[in-house]
């Protein structure tokens, strides 16, 4: 009986997908022109709507009409809409796109706007605010958000009943409630789910949020948007980070000895060359470090190539950027080349030393979108955060893996864990408990990171607590990665891991390319800017110190003779 309600209900929820449309059914994402935050809440909600194969054009709203030739396709067929609220909560939907939403049957959903100013007879709007939300609730479980959030509060018009976990009611049309959101003193629901009088499915949430717990439930929620069943399951990784050629071997051999005796598959992200100032060694020079990660390869460990230098201008590697001008706030010049020949660098040092990369990590995260997309050309996948634009530094902690990415298309495994950083008695805990709010989402994935120069014991701790939490941990060797090189081709697949390279000698390794004019004024532009300040301070400094010494000499010279005052 229980599935035969489960069936009619899905029935009712879920919009067909037309039979020509059943690979990449089309979604319209509609978003507000406002400044970069815009752009980052629409490509943060891009990267979770494509992990669910729909094929995406985002429509600024106000700036583009659906008449256009450049859409008029995409409005007529598409299946799903997705509306996102501006930042400020304050832009309406313009008349000529709330009438697209009206007169189609596509499933939409209203992210952070009132459903009922768009579509007639739903049970619910969203019109009033509930303010400083502080907790969400979802599954029976509460989870404190880390950020009071004022949210529009859903109110259901007519009779509910049930719990949280299948609220619905019967007369006249179901609802869901899917969570919910509280100050402490007002509930609200958060996400909610019904079908309209008119016969489409309409979802609402009270506000769109791009990172956090509210951006988990409304990650969650889409699961029942697209119809998506699953079983619930939390993927974990360990990653092994920033491994350079000054690194110990003994170090890694200790990590792998202890990973692999716990039966736990790992990741190891290499950077094949360490630099720092004038000095430069090559994994080439260290076979005892290349003998250690050989036998980590072969014992499950997977190779990531973490950059090449993992430095940008004169800093140390494991220290600075590599494919980001974090002075200039942008991306490097002469971008294409450059990351080309970075990543031919570092593939090819890897290569010759047998080791098998089956994916690519930018140093800390940072990457334009069209860096992604030569990258692309190299790996099919990416291990870690998504940078979402390319005027500033901000990424995206995705709850679960990102296939279809607005970076190229490449897919993404997020590290949302967080990292252990010092041996105080509280990283672990937070780490988990970190661990902990991606559970918000039925079928997520979560992932951490190690530095191999770090105490043993932390990363006992850290595992340990992970598998009280019953995680899965991923084993990336198992789904579908490639590796395309000059020099041939590594996959992975149920385990396994293959190269089908030619040898490679270290004395074909392509030189580095010279750097460039505009990088060469890149260069010269930050480091003058960086003496022209430190020369401001250093000037500020010797004034202040001077005058300091004049205000001494007039309080000495201003004093009753004869000594100090009775």
């Amino acid at each position: 009986m229980l599935a035969v309600l489960v069936y009619l209900y899905l029935s009712l929820q879920c919009p067909a997908v037309h039979a020509q449309d059943q690979s990449r059914p089309g979604l319209l994402l509609m978003y507000h022109t406002g400044y970069e935050n815009e752009q980052v809440f629409m490509r943060a909600a891009f990267n979770l709507l494509a992990t669910f194969g729909v094929e995406i054009t985002p429509v600024n709203l106000e700036e583009q009409a659906p008449g256009e030739a450049s859409l008029r396709e995409a409005v007529e067929h598409a299946q799903y809409m997705v509306c996102l609220q501006d930042r400020q909560g304050t832009a309406s939907l313009p008349d000529r796109w709330a009438r697209v939403i009206r007169t189609s049957s596509a499933a939409v959903y209203f992210m952070g706007d009132d459903p009922g100013a768009v579509v007639s007879g739903l049970p619910f709007t969203a019109v009033k605010v509930l303010p400083s939300a502080t907790k969400l609730v979802i599954r029976g479980e509460n989870y404190p958000l880390d950020v009071a959030l004022d949210v529009r509060e859903i109110q259901v018009q007519v009779r509910r009943s049930g719990t949280l976990q299948a609220r619905h009611v019967t007369d006249p049309l179901p609802v869901q409630v899917w969570s919910e959101v509280s100050n402490g003193s007002r509930t609200s629901p958060f996400v909610v789910s019904t079908r309209s009088a008119a016969g489409r499915v309409v979802f609402a949430c009270g506000r769109y949020v791009a990172f956090g717990e509210l951006s988990y439930a409304i990650a969650d929620s889409l699961f029942e948007f697209f119809c998506v069943k699953v079983q619930p399951r939390q993927d974990a990784y360990i990653r092994i980070e920033d491994v350079h050629p000054m690194r110990d071997p003994e170090e890694i051999r200790k990590i792998t000895a202890f990973l692999s005796g716990e039966q736990i598959p790992f990741l190891i992200g290499v950077i094949p060359i360490y630099q720092s100032g004038g000095e430069q060694v090559k994994l080439t020079d260290r076979p005892e470090l290349v003998r250690a990660l050989q036998e980590a390869q072969e014992k499950g460990a997977t190779l990531i190539l973490h950059g090449c230098t993992h430095q940008y201008y004169d800093t140390e590697t494991g220290e600075g950027y590599e494919f980001w001008d974090s002075v200039n706030k942008g991306p490097i010049p002469d971008e294409e080349q450059y990351v080309q020949d970075k990543l031919q660098r570092g593939l090819h040092i890897l290569l010759e030393n047998k080791l098998y990369p089956a994916a690519f990590e930018p140093p800390h995260y940072a990457m334009t979108r069209h860096g992604y997309e030569v990258a692309a050309k190299y790996f099919s996948t990416v291990v870690g955060n998504l940078q979402l634009t390319d005027t500033s530094f901000i990424t995206m902690e995705p709850p679960y893996p990102i296939h279809h990415s607005f970076q190229g298309g490449m897919t993404f495994y997020p590290e949302n864990g967080g990292y252990v950083y010092d041996e105080q008695a509280m990283v672990v805990p937070e780490m988990l408990a970190n661990m902990k709010k991606v559970q918000i989402v039925r079928r997520s994935q979560t992932g951490a990171f190690f530095h191999s120069y770090l105490p043993l014991a932390d990363l006992q701790r850290l595992v340990k607590g992970m598998q009280a939490m019953k995680l899965t941990f991923f084993n990336l060797r198992n789904v579908e990665n490639t590796v395309t090189t000059p020099w041939g081709t590594i996959t992975t697949r149920e385990g396994q891991l293959h190269a089908d390279l030619q040898t490679l000698q270290a004395d074909t390794l392509p030189a580095p390319a010279a750097p460039s004019r505009a990088q060469k004024l890149s260069n010269f532009v930050a480091w003058g800017v960086v003496s022209v300040v430190t020369t401001v301070i250093a000037v500020f400094l010797v004034q202040v110190r001077l005058l300091r010494r004049r205000r001494r000499s007039r309080l000495f010279e201003e004093r009753p003779e004869g000594g100090e005052s009775q």
